[in-house]
């Protein structure tokens, strides 16, 4: 999901902001497509990230939300992401968090993944946040849907158990008999 949004970012606004880094025409641009991007999928949160080093806090550049004037974040802000995400961002790799818990916005997990301009250079990272409560729905799901596959699994192998002991014990008593013959 992080990847298929990255590609819609557009990448000569967002380094043009980020050579000046304040809520220019730029910045509201790539807000709004943040925002609509969060509203059309189960993200808590789609932003924007960079970082200075392998060892520093990652920094909220541009977070999606709705255009108003009310400040949600300061440009530039600390980011929770984990060091060992931070060291595989910083090496280009896409990252995904284990659950993150935030003070201010409970229980998540994040996923990042490079911003690249036109000449394939990483000019920042676009990140997600989903509730983990989306994801326990998910797999409380997944597993009420895979219950009549164990039911159906289990009978088929005490199915094929019990003709298992049949057909020895037919064929015990086959030997028995030719045995007896003899």
């Amino acid at each position: 999901m992080a990847a298929s949004i990255s590609k819609t970012i557009d990448t000569d606004a967002y380094e043009r902001f980020l050579k000046k880094p304040e809520r220019t025409k730029d910045y509201w641009k790539i807000r709004q497509s943040l925002y609509e991007a969060q509203k059309h999928t189960a993200a808590l949160h789609v932003y924007t990230l960079s970082f200075q080093d392998a060892k520093s806090r990652p920094k909220v550049m541009i977070a999606g939300f709705p255009k108003d004037n009310q400040n949600y974040y300061t440009i530039g802000m600390d980011c929770l992401v984990p060091l060992d995400q931070i060291q595989q961002a910083f090496a280009n790799k896409p990252y995904v968090t284990g659950k993150i818990k935030d003070p201010h916005y409970g229980e998540y997990i994040s996923a990042g993944v490079p911003i690249q301009n036109k000449q394939g250079e990483t000019i920042g990272f676009l990140s997600i946040d989903i509730e983990t409560t989306t994801l326990d729905r998910i797999g409380a799901t997944v597993i009420e849907n895979s219950i009549p596959s164990f039911i159906i699994s289990g009978l088929l192998v005490i199915l094929l158990l019990l003709i298992f002991f049949i057909i020895q014990k037919w064929y015990k008593r086959e030997l028995m008999n030719q045995i007896g013959e003899t």
